[in-house]
């Protein structure tokens, strides 16, 4: 369908959503909690556009996969004129509650893709996600891959 793209940018995850009634209209209204998530879909959004994504009709299928490169925390590196170092201490691989949930980063990336790649989610017939570090802090983003079923 297309070749994999990069998303740059600090991947955001589709968080928890809430409902609320909201104070104007007195409906019931949904938003999620995590304010950088409508930032990271309209770059995922904009770069597949930008890539040349195809929009696959109603009839058929795609499969989506990403490879999410997050920053390492501030707190994985020594300090001084060895803060470019890491310490011993520092895992290998994004495995802490910070990094998020592979799963919401592969939402927030899903949600991005919709009206691009696919009309609806349910043409998406399978997903598959890593997650590592960035080596530099300019390789920080998401590898998509999007490819018929």
């Amino acid at each position: 369908m297309s070749a994999p793209f990069f998303v740059a940018g600090a991947p955001a995850t589709k968080g928890s959503m809430n409902a609320f009634i909201h104070p104007q209209t007195g409906k019931i209204a949904v938003r999620g909690d995590n304010p950088r998530t409508r930032a990271w879909e309209r770059a995922v959004h904009l770069t597949a556009l930008a890539a040349g994504v195809e929009l696959t009709g109603r009839e058929g299928g795609v499969i989506v996969a990403c490879r999410f490169i997050l920053p390492r925390p501030k707190c994985h590196h020594r300090t001084g004129r060895n803060a470019h170092l890491l310490k011993a201490s520092a895992p290998p691989a994004p495995v802490a509650e910070r990094s998020g949930d592979v799963d919401k980063l592969l939402r927030a990336v899903l949600d991005g893709l919709a009206s691009v790649a696919y009309e609806t989610d349910a043409q998406v017939l399978g997903v598959t996600g890593t997650k590592e570090y960035a080596s530099a802090p300019d390789q920080v983003g998401c590898w998509v891959e999007v490819r018929r079923g």
